[in-house]
């Protein structure tokens, strides 16, 4: 039997628990409030592992090849964007090894699932899926994309058989109203997600992105305080991606999204400028958000993103009986509370847990 114990983050939040693991990964107990555990316990931080909400796998082999003064759209702008023409010229093998580095990355920090806008029709689709088999203990939710900017019911259907989670748009702006509609509708109809980014480099028409039905959207950046309101009438969760948005441009308003209660979600983004980390993700939003609770970055990067995934987040967490899911994290100095093991000063991952597993360095 293992044991671990120190704050448990649960839906409610920290709580303080023992937690006795057997040799196979499976949780066989959660003693609540307890504060004593057998001698040889790993103490530490106890979360569930993260959900990445917004990715872009495939750009991770560019990581590197970037201009320091490059803008967002002549960067990702498909279909002739910087990135769109680097993965156009590279070896499918390149792709594919720069996919793997990513989810080993996103793996040893902790994150459990990543929702990843897939270009490339059904090769760039076949090409995660192929990585995500390499790399154990991670779950890949593939939002696929067509191959061209236009609508092709054979190509979609062809997309969602192979397996994709739904499809992903690369914004309103980049295709016509018609290829929009039909792509979500298409998504739809076969009972699949439809999710799209919005309002990142400019403000664009909220009611023509929410009339899409989307599961979720990507960015807000250039969002007004209306809307935020009827994005959240509409019940539409939001992933916020800091890092990235930074890069190129202001921050979204965090804080005006909260007061409106707006579901959000964290995201990495594009890998190709920086590491799929949710920790470095959450601490970077700290530092630069104004006005944004910790406790709510974490809420992002947790229950937020588990919300995304099939079945929604959980009601209770941990729960016993069921592997062991979670990463444990260094505590900060005595007194400093929980939340300092992710926003304090040197975060460190103490173990990850996949399903029962130890995850290796």
């Amino acid at each position: 039997m293992n044991f671990l114990h120190g704050p448990v983050y649960t839906p409610e939040g920290f709580r303080e628990a023992v937690l006795s693991i057997d040799d196979g990964g499976r949780l066989v107990d959660v003693a609540w409030d307890e504060t004593r555990a057998p001698e040889g316990a790993l103490r530490g931080v106890i979360l569930p592992r993260f959900v990445n909400a917004h990715t872009h796998v495939g750009d991770r082999f560019i990581r590197g090849h970037v201009p320091a003064q490059i803008g967002l759209a002549e960067l990702v702008a498909p279909p002739n964007g910087l990135k769109h023409r680097m993965l156009r010229q590279a070896r499918p093998e390149e792709i594919r090894e720069g996919m793997r580095q990513a989810l080993t990355e996103m793996l040893r920090t902790g994150t459990r699932a990543f929702l990843d806008f897939r270009e490339g029709g059904l090769p760039g689709l076949m090409d995660l899926q192929a990585a995500a088999l390499e790399v154990p203990g991670i779950e890949a939710l593939a939002y696929a994309r067509p191959s061209t900017q236009s609508y092709h019911a054979p190509e979609v259907q062809g997309l969602l058989a192979q397996g994709a989670t739904g499809l992903g748009l690369s914004g309103i702006g980049d295709v016509t109203e018609a290829v929009a509609e039909s792509l979500a509708a298409h998504a739809k109809q076969e009972g699949r997600r439809f999710a799209l980014h919005a309002s990142e480099g400019r403000r664009e028409d909220i009611q023509r992105v929410l009339a899409l039905e989307p599961d979720f959207i990507v960015h807000m950046v250039r969002a007004t305080r209306e809307d935020l309101q009827a994005v959240r009438a509409a019940d539409v969760p939001i992933v916020l991606c800091p890092r990235s948005n930074a890069r190129f441009g202001p921050l979204p308003d965090v804080a005006a999204m909260l007061e409106e209660r707006v579901s959000l979600a964290l995201g990495t983004d594009n890998l190709m400028l920086h590491e799929a980390d949710m920790l470095q993700e959450m601490r970077f939003l700290h530092r630069a958000g104004r006005n944004v609770p910790m406790e709510a970055i974490l809420q992002m990067a947790t229950y937020g993103g588990l919300a995304l995934l099939e079945g929604g987040a959980p009601e209770e967490w941990p729960v016993r009986g069921t592997a062991a899911d979670l990463v444990v994290l260094r505590e900060q100095a005595p007194g400093a509370g929980p939340h300092a093991a992710v926003f304090g000063p040197a975060p460190q991952v103490l173990l990850v847990l996949a399903e029962g597993r130890p995850v290796g360095p």
